[in-house]
């Protein structure tokens, strides 16, 4: 089995798999960091706070304009078993109490180490501005909406639902992502494997003659078939 494999069957569980699924964080540090990274500072999870235990956080450095920035990013997990919009009305949506909740822990978190210099001494990220919130994973593309509409409209409006949550998120970027996509976040990866046992059979498969033979010896082999 590979990463992909083991994390598509605990999302596919009917039972509450949060805390097995964020083992797997700690193998896609670009995604948790938003982007490229210098070097990775710490990381951690269940780390305890003011307020409570933050699930993810991890905090690095990278180049901004020829300068070498510090950065630490909060982030708080719900199970791909949740969803993260129920219905409101046919044509509204509202949230989960597992979104409140999250939102709630979250925000409380970001005070907590916004707050304190000896937590950001903690995380190796000194500088107040420099803590910045990542976002909320929970639910699966399948589960995200817990009421039943018709596929194309459970779209439209888990769509505009985020659009409204991205209002209140404007300044922090906060992110929602469902494990289905940290679940992509493996295919690249599983991709490389498979590249890589598929070139590795291949040099066992190639064989190289062991004489060379000139025309005449052909022509004589051929002669001796007729």
């Amino acid at each position: 089995m590979d990463l992909y494999s083991d994390l598509k069957i605990l999302l596919e569980s009917k039972s509450n798999k949060e805390d097995e699924c964020r083992a797997y964080l700690t193998h896609i540090k670009e995604f948790m960091m938003k982007g490229k990274f210098e070097r990775i500072i710490y990381e951690n999870t269940e780390l305890p706070l003011t307020s409570g235990k933050i699930d993810y956080i991890i905090s690095g450095s990278r180049i901004e304009s020829g300068i070498e920035r510090e950065i630490v990013y909060l982030w708080e997990l719900k199970a791909p078993q949740c969803s993260i919009f129920q219905r409101d009305t046919n044509n509204r949506l509202k949230p989960t109490k597992e979104l409140i909740s999250a939102e709630n822990q979250l925000l409380h978190y970001y005070l907590d180490l916004k707050r304190s210099s000896d937590l950001r001494q903690v995380v190796g990220v000194p500088q107040e501005s420099s803590v910045e919130i990542g976002g909320i994973i929970m639910s699966t593309n399948e589960r995200k909406v817990s009421s039943r509409y018709k596929k194309d409209i459970k779209e439209q409006l888990y769509r505009r639902a985020i659009d409204t949550r991205k209002i209140l998120y404007k300044n922090s970027k906060c992110l929602i992502c469902t494990w289905d996509e940290i679940l992509n976040q493996f295919k690249p990866l599983v991709a490389e494997e498979e590249q890589k046992t598929s070139e590795s059979e291949g040099e066992k498969r190639i064989s190289y003659p062991s004489k060379k033979y000139s025309i005449d010896e052909i022509a004589q082999i051929l002669n001796e078939l007729e």
